[in-house]
């Protein structure tokens, strides 16, 4: 009898839910974004809500806002304000039938990086190159190149907000040329930061090269991933080694990366995803090789092989040099 009684008000609950007759009550969530030192409230922010549903607001000249008409259920919330402002708050509430939240920001002047990048011996410019910034807790910026090989970061392509946490990674999109990456970069409020120029050499050997085969059968591998990453350096505030970039194996089961420093790296091998495969046999067939020591002008050989048998794979490699 007691469980009857319990189906029967499950019942009435969806039936209710689901009825027009019946309509959602909604909420909201309101709240003002202030500058940091002066505490004044700041116009022009934009407020991002994602969850049950995605909205936009932007705060008055008082720097005040209003969200209403919220779908009761789980949200986000996040502020982006006009340069030279930068913000980091960010965080999750629920909304009630009927509820109303208070979520208040707080802003703070950004900073920016200039530098440029170069190729190493001639010191002509490296147009195109593509530069990434972020540092944890503290934002991001990207952007290319220009022409006379600089970039500027911090204005119409991220956030850069004071931290000395951040890290500059430069790709070239040459193949087999490892990533450049300057760590611990210090970005203050309100000033230009001054980068050290990020020089490239091509023609620099220095590097990691190997074979990657199927130790069920011996056979080359092709379309391996191959990341490299440094052993001695981590990404600022965090445990992760630094990543200084990945190749693909071609159809001989060979990759190589070049223009790495001397140093000490790691390499951690991926093989395809195979849509049959759970995450744990995904994983299981992943490999790590670590405390390989690079000298400078030299290929330093590192071949491997995978539990995997050639027939797993029917993608056409990327061809390296």
């Amino acid at each position: 009898m007691k469980t009857i009684k319990i189906l029967f008000f499950v019942l009435i609950v969806v039936i209710i839910s689901t009825n027009p007759l019946y309509p959602i009550i909604y909420g909201s969530v309101s709240g003002i974004v202030t500058d940091e030192e002066t505490g004044k409230g700041l116009p022009g922010v934009r407020i991002n809500l994602s969850g049950r549903m995605i909205l936009y607001a932007l705060t008055n000249k008082e720097g005040k806002f209003a969200a209403k008409s919220l779908k009761p259920g789980k949200y986000e919330i996040s502020f982006t304000p006009p340069f030279p402002y930068c913000c980091l708050t960010r965080g999750n509430f629920n909304i009630e039938p009927g509820g109303k939240i208070v979520f208040n920001g707080v802003a703070k002047l950004a900073g920016t990086i200039r530098g440029k990048v170069l190729h190493s011996g001639s010191k002509n410019p490296f147009p195109g190159v593509s530069i990434t910034a972020f540092g944890r807790f503290a934002g991001w910026a990207e952007q290319k190149t220009i022409e006379d090989g600089s970039y500027f970061l911090g204005v119409d392509n991220g956030r850069m907000c004071p931290s000395s946490n951040y890290y500059i990674r430069s790709d070239c999109k040459v193949p087999n040329v490892a990533y450049k990456v300057l760590l611990g970069v210090v970005v203050e409020k309100g000033i230009e930061t001054k980068a050290e120029d990020i020089l490239f050499d091509l023609n620099d050997p220095t590097g990691i090269e190997g074979c990657i085969t199927s130790s069920i059968d011996g056979k080359p591998l092709n379309n391996i991933q191959v990341c490299i990453f440094s052993s001695d350096n981590k990404y600022p505030g965090e445990n992760d080694p630094v990543e200084y970039g990945d190749v693909y194996t071609n159809n001989d089961g060979y990759y190589y990366i070049k223009n790495l420093k001397p140093g000490s790296y790691g390499i951690y091998i991926i093989p395809p995803f195979d849509n049959d495969w759970s995450d744990y046999e995904f994983s299981s067939y992943c490999k790590e090789k670590n405390d390989i020591i690079v000298s400078g002008g030299k290929k330093t050989r590192v071949d491997s092989n995978l539990d995997i048998p050639i027939s797993k794979f029917s993608s056409k490699g990327v061809e390296n040099e």
